[in-house]
């Protein structure tokens, strides 16, 4: 099953320092019909303005995949670990038990970012975190999965988090596996995909059959970046 997510369907926020774009129920912002995607829980869009950020706060059993499309961003968290993520640059951090970080724009330009929330399948992990810059090959590149697979960096589930930047007339196939779910978004670019048309910022549902998988066939109309997350079903 494929269900179109428009644009104008997504949550928009803004202050002096944020301008973000919510996918799913967050914060202030609460949709009953939008609170998750099978495991995926939340997928932001982020732009936090340079010498601003989020200060210090906590997270608990949630595994955090973000992808720096512009700027950088800096991580800070009771670890005492720090870490300065780069635009083209993926991390992966695994809040487990509990852990507070603080995630700030100490660039001269605009941090632009996605961030995604997947429910983990253990609980009372050990915090930790992994980093790392993809090189991006031809289609879907897998940027984070399941530890046991050992492709991109770990998360603690059967999940896969996988980037693409598209060129016009470009083609890339995904295929969803049964019991699965993907949450393609058209971050920049658009696509036609398996007949759907996505515009820039439109999103897809798709829903694999629990016996059989699903092909995505991709189709770039317009350059630019594509991020799609693969999460089982709750």
């Amino acid at each position: 099953m494929l269900v179109r997510i428009p644009t104008e369907a997504h949550y928009r926020f803004s202050n002096r320092w944020l301008t973000a774009t919510w996918h799913f129920s967050f914060d202030r912002y609460f949709d009953p019909e939008r609170v998750n995607f099978g495991a995926l829980r939340a997928y932001n869009h982020d732009q936090i303005a340079p010498g601003t950020g989020f200060p210090t706060h906590p997270h608990r059993e949630m595994e955090i995949v973000t992808v720096v499309l512009a700027g950088e961003l800096t991580h800070e968290d009771s670890t005492g670990r720090e870490l300065v993520l780069h635009a083209g640059e993926v991390e992966a951090m695994t809040a487990g038990r509990g852990i507070e970080h603080a995630e700030l724009n100490r660039g001269v330009t605009p941090t632009e970012f996605i961030q995604i929330w997947i429910l983990p399948r253990e609980s009372h992990l050990t915090p930790a975190h992994h980093q790392s810059r993809p090189a991006l090959a031809a289609g879907f590149t897998v940027v984070a999965a399941d530890a046991a697979n050992g492709v991109g960096l770990p998360i603690h589930q059967d999940a896969r988090v996988a980037w693409a930047q598209l060129a016009h007339g470009q083609n890339a196939d995904w295929v969803v596996r049964p019991g699965h779910r993907a949450y393609l978004h058209a971050v920049t670019g658009a696509a036609t995909v398996s007949g759907i048309p996505l515009a820039p910022d439109d999103a897809l549902e798709a829903t694999a059959p629990p016996h059989g998988p699903l092909t995505l066939a991709v189709a770039c109309q317009a350059p630019g970046h594509f991020l799609l997350v693969e999460v089982p079903d709750l």
